[in-house]
């Protein structure tokens, strides 16, 4: 279990990675809660020793309230969805322009970084 902060040190939601191996050369991590809202696979390399998340993105993704949105990972130097000693550092974007009509709710974009700081086990 993961809790996640914003970039000041609030925290902001609780957010679980499950591995799950498969056969073959790769294997995915269960993301259930990245940004408070989705849940998703992400494949890794088996052979891949780097501690970088595979989060390219989805057009389309439905989160936790059944709205669908555009949820990109975002280019930073220091925010890149990598896994340092225990803590991610997170960068994505959050959008709705080709589905808020149809969803019937506000237009919106963010872009967010957010740190996820593994939880000590009790």
């Amino acid at each position: 279990m993961y809790d996640v902060y914003d970039t000041i040190g609030n925290w902001l939601y609780e957010m679980a990675i499950i591995k799950h191996n498969e056969n073959g050369t790769y294997d995915s991590l269960f993301i259930n809660g990245w940004g408070g809202e989705f849940d998703f696979y992400i494949q890794h390399d088996k052979e891949d020793a780097s501690n970088y998340l595979n989060l390219f993105g989805w057009f389309g993704i439905v989160d936790h309230s059944g709205h669908r949105w555009a949820l990109f990972r975002e280019y930073d130097t220091l925010f890149n969805n990598t896994l340092v000693a225990d803590t991610i550092r997170m960068s994505y974007l959050k959008d709705n322009i080709a589905f808020y009509v149809a969803d019937g709710v506000p237009y919106f974009r963010q872009s967010y970084r957010e740190y996820a700081v593994k939880r000590e086990e009790e």
